[in-house]
């Protein structure tokens, strides 16, 4: 096996592999670092303030079918950086031919956040990945592929199948359902230094291992490790936990497979010469106007485990994008109109050719400005004309989550070309670079017009 179709079929599989680091050229500041940073000699006449827009949502998700409805669990959660009053928030999901079949709207909360919670995906269609898209003030910002599962597996994970398994670092929900009804689910989060359960909202969770099983060969988390749950928003950090496997009511304490997302677990509190679990019933949350309660430990006498001892993890993406919003200028009486002279001319790139005996770009006339593939920049100029590329095995390694499966099976993988000024301007160039597979060692390099590309 050559060592391109290794790395495809472990991208395939999401099989952990061990890969070389790409060697950096230079330090260099990323897109959002330069869009952050500005450099102004004098105040600006109209001060910008930096809204970030963040998105939680599950990594996987449940179809339904016929008329029932399995809604997204945890729901996806919308929130900003800054207070947006009267703002409103809409949500949608996105099929694999990028048609919405669902869309919810919801106002920010009081803490700028927005909870979808009846977003489903149809089993009408025959697909298996969907997207998030966000609606912020005409402003979209899509998930990355989403997968869809019939139902969660009864079996351990495996660890060909990475994206099933959970690790070191992941972020994760918990969330606790008594008689499989939807109305009695509470989701884990903390209030006041605690950890609690919530009808409402939920908060997401990194998993910190401890300690795995002297037993287990695996780095994925297998049941017997020792973890902690640390809030990823407030910094709350839960005493350790031993993740016990739950099986037909029953605790499997001799359990040593991987932990695999949509399974049943139960939280054996570590350390403790008692069998004492985390459960989801306990006191009342005061001035809360809702059934939320704080979460405490409850001793168990045999292997047998009630519904409000059983947690069901699941792994958490995030997506967001940075909104640069402008605060209205005071115009005083006698002061003139601006200039249209003084509008920013935007960079265009009218032709650009690749060249294939030294895997560079030939672009038409020098420029001070630096250029972007995607992530991966500023690309270095070997002269005034001509710009470097990465290596196609460190593009496919940073943007595997980018590739696209033809109906044919071939693969192919686009990403933009910016352009970005000393004082932390971004521009499109309006320019698209394509990789198609031909074969799993050999493609071809393509420009596109992004403004009339299709794929």
């Amino acid at each position: 096996m050559t060592p391109m179709e290794s790395l495809l079929n472990a991208i395939d599989h999401a099989d952990p592999i061990e890969l070389p680091i790409p060697k950096k050229r230079r330090l260099s500041m990323s897109i959002h670092s330069m869009i952050e940073k500005r450099q102004c000699t004098t105040p600006p006449l109209s001060p910008k303030q930096v809204n970030k827009v963040i998105c939680y949502h599950a990594s996987v998700a449940q179809k339904s079918y016929g008329t029932e409805k399995r809604f997204l669990c945890p729901p996806p959660f919308v929130m900003t950086s800054q207070r947006q009053p009267s703002s409103v928030v809409s949500v949608s999901i996105v099929n694999d031919t990028n048609q919405c079949t669902l869309e919810q709207r919801t106002p920010l909360d009081e803490q700028s956040k927005g909870y979808f919670k009846y977003l489903y995906v149809s089993g009408a269609a025959k697909t298996k990945q969907f997207r998030l898209k966000v609606n912020l003030q005409d402003t979209l910002l899509y998930s990355n592929p989403i997968s869809i599962i019939s139902k969660p597996s009864k079996k351990t994970a495996k660890t060909r199948n990475a994206s099933s398994c959970l690790f070191h670092r992941s972020t994760v929900s918990l969330f606790n359902r008594i008689n499989s009804q939807t109305v009695r689910t509470k989701y884990m989060s903390t209030d006041n230094g605690q950890l609690c359960a919530k009808h409402a909202t939920w908060s997401p969770f990194e998993i910190i291992v401890l300690r795995q099983p002297e037993c287990s060969e695996y780095t994925a988390i297998a049941y017997g490790t020792e973890i902690l749950l640390k809030d990823v928003q407030t910094g709350v950090t839960s005493p350790p936990f031993i993740l016990r496997k739950v099986e037909k009511g029953k605790i499997v304490y001799d359990a040593t497979g991987l932990l695999s997302q949509m399974q049943k677990v139960a939280l054996q509190l570590s350390g403790s010469k008692q069998l004492l679990y985390l459960n989801s019933n306990g006191k009342t949350i005061q001035n809360d106007n809702t059934s939320n309660v704080y979460i405490d430990f409850t001793c168990l006498e045999n292997d047998v485990v009630d519904d409000y001892l059983c947690w069901t993890i699941v792994g958490v993406s995030r997506f967001e994008q940075e909104l640069q919003e402008t605060q209205p200028v005071i115009q005083h009486p006698t002061s003139p109109p601006p200039s249209p002279r003084s509008i920013i001319p935007f960079p265009m790139i009218s032709t650009i050719e690749y060249i294939p005996s030294t895997h560079t770009l030939k672009v038409p006339q020098p420029s001070s400005l630096d250029y972007w593939l995607g992530r991966h920049g500023p690309l270095k100029k070997r002269t005034s004309c001509e710009i470097e590329l990465p290596s196609i095995q460190e593009i496919i390694v940073n943007n595997h989550d980018l590739l696209y499966s033809h109906p044919d099976g071939s693969r192919s993988l686009e990403l933009p070309l910016l352009l970005s000024r000393q004082d932390g301007f971004i521009y499109h160039s309006s320019k698209l670079l394509a990789y198609h597979f031909t074969q799993p060692e050999l493609g071809r390099w393509s420009i596109l017009d992004a403004m009339s590309h299709k794929r």
